[in-house]
């Protein structure tokens, strides 16, 4: 048994049988051991929220998520429950009950038609050609052709490779043919572990972004989107800004399958990159 978030329209509710839950199947369990967890500076301060005694900040709303030990959707869900219940106005209000619903969306039908690959399955098809093939199983014009894949793909593959590359996809599971003798794919979304940090990732985001620099020859200008900002931040705004962009992508993703009748196959990436060194430099010397 436990505490299902997504059926919960008020979070202080949800803290409360969370906290009853936990008693019942731990013993030991205190406002003060989840405060730990939390690294929270109050050992009351799950009870004083809880309560409606005190808001959830921002910064603290992800404390709560790690030490509640939410999936990364519980999160997002979580921190718009939040956001909704302590909405001030009713523009704020509905959007969060939107964002909300689009949520619980993908917690049934089929967003729930998912895989998450292993690390040995992903590495196999480090190479974003095979995860292309597959999206372009979804357009009405799709053709079991190799010429005609490599020819959608911009000549980037061969007619080998695409051969290639269906037969792979095949042998993995993760096309198949349906009750019309269509190739479709076989989830609804591929997923892997958020910390994968094997050679696979590696490949896989070295070879998108060699992709990107591609379209400044492929493709016009109002085919892209690209744009870039520099900033100084501090360590401890980074886990918010993450989790802002994991939330925006995941919500572009949301909005794209939503989509019965995709055209083209598009990837939206975010690149978070330190520019500077956060060592400690001594031994400088004067400019002049």
């Amino acid at each position: 048994m436990t505490v299902n978030i997504y059926t919960y329209s008020n979070y202080r509710e949800y803290l409360k049988d969370f906290y009853s839950f936990k008693k019942q199947e731990k013993d030991g369990f205190t406002y003060a051991r989840f405060s730990e967890a939390a690294k929270l500076g109050s050992p009351n301060y799950f009870k004083l929220i809880a309560d409606g005694e005190k808001n959830l900040t921002s910064a603290n709303i992800i404390k709560f998520t790690a030490a509640l030990k939410l999936s990364d959707l519980e999160s997002d869900y979580f921190e718009a429950l939040v956001n909704f219940n302590q909405a001030k106005d009713f523009m704020e209000k509905e959007y969060y009950q939107k964002r909300l619903e689009r949520i619980k969306g993908m917690t049934s039908g089929n967003f729930s038609s998912q895989k998450n690959l292993e690390e040995a399955e992903f590495e196999s098809i480090s190479n974003w050609t095979y995860h292309a093939v597959m999206i372009l199983t979804n357009l009405a014009d799709f053709r079991e052709s190799p010429k005609w894949i490599a020819a959608k793909l911009y000549g980037l593959v061969t007619e080998d490779e695409a051969a290639s590359i269906l037969d792979r996809l095949m042998t993995l599971g993760l096309l198949k043919y349906d009750e019309n003798g269509k190739v479709v794919q076989s989830f609804k979304q591929l997923k892997t572990n958020p910390e994968l940090k094997k050679i696979g990732a590696r490949l896989f985001y070295e070879g998108m972004f060699k992709r990107a620099i591609e379209s400044f020859r492929l493709n016009k200008p109002d085919e892209r989107e690209l744009g870039a900002y520099m900033v100084g931040i501090s360590e401890d705004q980074l886990p918010e800004i993450r989790r802002r962009v994991r939330e925006f992508l995941a919500e572009i993703n949301t909005l794209a399958l939503e989509n019965p009748k995709p055209e083209r196959v598009y990837s939206f990436m975010f690149a978070g990159i330190p520019l500077s060194s956060n060592e400690e430099v001594k031994g400088d010397r004067p400019w002049h």
